[in-house]
């Protein structure tokens, strides 16, 4: 499929990228001196080893990382840059060529300057050699050492491949469970579960709209005419894929699982950066997976009370529980559990970009312990004029581009995150080599997201009332937000007091990553304040590298073997008290999944829509949510209102006018509203003429308007023409 071969293509690129600015240059960095080509003769002991044939001798650690920078900078870059050509080309006029002709000129145009530039890397020949590669291993001591004693790559390089492996396949397995379950294509249906659907609304919504509605420049297709400010360019990537024939079950099932297993990986990775522990590589994303709360245990306290001594109940209650549990507001939704990574499609990703972004960053936090003076004030001081500081080390350079790439990238791929790394990287700068560097990213990323919203939207970026002190929990005094943390993640918070006192190495770590936690609950940057759980849980996932560190250490705090195997079962039970209300919702999940709301792929509705309108029509519509009509890639006038409300688009100035329009509304009121607004049909089904709050009146609306399209079976819709320019295949509105 051409989708695939777009994938492969803007992926391979990225990666060879990255080799070639970022690796070769590292590699090159172990040792000056090149190694002599084999020869076939007899090699110096050290050579041998070098050029030995061994698995553990290549650089894993490093392939997996190079492997997962490279990638993700190929598909964010590209699709990125086939945006905006498709902008540049619409405005021109290129609209006039064929049907979406700007977008299938844009993804053509990036598919050829990629493959160009792999071409060329190609002719050059431009390669890490393995020899070079396993030099850099052999040099690496890979003795138990503190964080930061060596290099980043130089750390990869002896990370153990075998538990990197155990760790990608376990969350490939995972992954795929979680995805397949909750949305897939079966006999012509898409199946969303209950757990799921109701964020899968908007996210198929935008990726059908790329795919199919010529959605640049960008709307919410659920709020038309009004722009967007939700972070929509993972599903311009989705629906790059879905036009390049990839079903759109399998382009966000793919690139989510993606995003998953890179996350999990790259977590891994950064938890053996940290810690040199090589348990931490599995453990960590066990404990950032599966969060730590009470919920399971008063939930089967509960059980146990309601059910008069029957064992078969309670069997019975905590097999069959279909509702997420807690005692905190909004865990009913799912806000903390795995459900979350199946919801937003769009987050293992930018959590990837995030630990990437730390990663890449350790080697400048590194060098800037270097520079020390008797007094560690005056040092930082000093600091400040010193040309060290600002520019930091030469041979880092290609690694801070890297930096730099990504998190300007970052706004609208995903917003929590990117302020998420703006905090962190802040607060690193401080103690950091490469300060120009990262002055230069935050505020070109700033700037792209100034930008960025200038164009897509009309509202302010940041909401007006920024502080909103206590996050969503319901006493927002001191006391009161400490018992909400206690109820909400249970023994996690005492244990990282421990970690914090006990851990000196990692405290500042421990630190840093609680910044996040703290902006959650003093500032809200949307409407929402319950975004903010985003934020929220970065904390609890850098939280879980120390954590697991702090665990595995607990039996090496005896030299005696017998004390040593009384202390493995007591890690076992603190990390099953820590993991097991994550592990319960996971049947939960589950049970849930049984549970389905399914829309059909094709229909004669959603085809004669595809085929006989403008691809941007605008439709007054019910307030659909998880609908048929959204896969056209049309966009609705008032959909489901909660999505565009909770990104900062005014919904209830629109709902009110479509009240009063749908109460009493006169010919003459209808037909003003409509030209005003520059909507081109009405599409009135069942749902919309029996709407608790707006009910559409078909018989005035069919007093006024034509009918041009009847469908019986597909809810007995009917299709209102309000603007003759509908039926055309070039945009109405750009």
């Amino acid at each position: 499929m051409y989708g695939l071969v777009v994938f492969v293509v803007f992926a391979a690129t990225g990666i060879s990228f990255v080799r070639r600015r970022f690796v070769r240059q590292e590699l090159r960095s172990f040792n000056q001196e090149p190694l002599p080509k084999p020869t076939g003769q007899n090699l110096p002991e050290e050579k041998s080893n070098i050029v030995g044939q061994k698995l553990g001798q290549y650089p894993w650690g490093i392939i997996a990382f190079i492997g997962l920078s490279g990638l993700w900078l190929g598909l964010i870059f590209f699709s990125t840059l086939s945006f905006w050509l498709t902008l540049v080309i619409r405005t021109i006029g290129g609209d006039r060529l064929f049907y979406l002709a700007p977008e299938k000129i844009s993804v053509n145009l990036s598919l050829s300057l990629a493959a160009l530039y792999l071409l060329i890397l190609l002719r050059q020949k431009h390669k890490t050699s393995i020899t070079a590669t396993k030099q850099a291993v052999a040099q690496v001591d890979n003795s138990k050492t503190s964080p930061f004693e060596s290099s980043l790559l130089s750390s990869l390089a002896s990370a153990p491949y075998v538990h990197l492996l155990i760790l990608t396949i376990l969350a490939a397995a995972f992954t795929a469970w979680l995805l397949l379950i909750s949305f897939r294509e079966v006999d012509g249906y898409l199946q969303a579960s209950a757990s799921v659907f109701s964020d899968l609304a908007p996210h198929t919504a935008l990726t059908s709209a790329f795919a199919k509605g010529a959605n640049i420049p960008t709307d919410y297709p659920h709020f038309a005419a009004d722009g967007i400010r939700y972070h929509f360019f993972f599903y311009h990537l989705a629906g790059i894929l879905t036009a390049g024939g990839l079903p759109i079950d399998r382009a966000l099932n793919f690139l989510t699982w993606l995003g998953m297993v890179s996350f999990m990986l790259s977590l891994g990775l950064f938890a053996w950066r940290l810690t040199s522990r090589r348990g931490t590589i599995l453990l960590a994303p066990l404990l950032a997976l599966f969060r730590s709360s009470p919920a399971f245990f008063n939930f089967l306290s509960k059980i146990i009370n309601e059910s008069t001594g029957d064992g078969t109940f309670i069997w019975q209650a905590l097999l069959k529980q279909q509702n997420y549990i807690g005692n905190t507001p909004r865990e009913e939704w799912g806000l903390w559990s795995i459900n979350v990574y199946a919801n937003q499609r769009h987050l293992p990703t930018a959590l990837t970009v995030l630990i990437i972004i730390l990663l890449l960053q350790t080697d400048s936090v590194r060098a800037g312990k270097t520079f020390s003076e008797p007094s560690a004030l005056r040092s930082w001081l000093n600091s400040w004029t010193r040309r060290e500081f600002w520019l930091g080390e030469n041979s880092r350079k290609e690694q801070q581009v890297i930096l730099v790439l990504f998190l300007v990238s970052l706004p609208y791929w995903h917003g929590s995150i990117f302020l998420a790394a703006l905090i962190f990287l802040f607060c690193l700068a401080m103690i950091s080599t490469n300060r120009l560097y990262l002055l230069g990213a935050a505020s070109g990323g700033i700037l792209y997201a100034l930008l960025q919203q200038k164009m897509f939207g009309s509202t302010p970026l940041i909401d007006a009332n920024i502080f909103q002190p206590g996050f969503i929990s319901e006493d927002k005094s001191f006391s009161g937000l400490l018992i909400y943390l206690l109820k909400l993640t249970g023994i996690l918070l005492p244990l990282m007091l421990i970690v914090f006192i006990v851990l000196k190495k990692l405290r500042f770590w421990i630190a840093i990553s609680a910044l996040p936690l703290v902006f959650s609950f003093l500032f809200s940057l949307t409407p929402d304040v319950t975004v903010n759980h985003k934020l929220i849980m970065i904390t609890f996932i850098l939280w879980s590298i120390p954590l697991a560190y702090f665990l595995l250490g607990i039996p090496q705090a005896t030299s005696k073997f017998a004390a040593k195997l009384l202390l493995r079962p007591v890690v076992i039970l603190l990390t099953l008290l820590l993991t097991i209300t994550g592990l319960y919702e996971c049947l939960i999940f589950h049970n849930l999944s049984k549970i389905y709301l399914t829309i059909p792929v094709h229909s004669e509705l959603t085809e004669w829509i595809e085929t006989k309108t403008a691809p941007d029509a605008i439709f007054l519509t019910a307030p659909f949510a998880y609908n048929q009509f959204f896969l056209t890639g049309r966009r609705a006038w008032y959909g489901h209102p909660y999505y565009a409300w909770s990104a900062g688009h005014d919904t209830e100035t629109r709902f009110r006018q479509l009240l009063t329009l749908t109460q009493r509304g006169t010919a003459k009121e209808i037909q003003d509203y409509v030209e005003e607004n520059a909507i081109d049909a009405i599409l009135i089904d069942d749902e919309a003429r029996a709407h608790p709050e707006l009910p559409l009146d078909e018989k005035l609306i069919a007093s006024i308007y034509p009918m041009i399209a009847s469908f019986p079976r597909q809810n007995n819709s009917r299709i209102y023409l309000l603007n003759r320019d509908l039926l055309q295949n070039t945009p109405l509105h750009r």
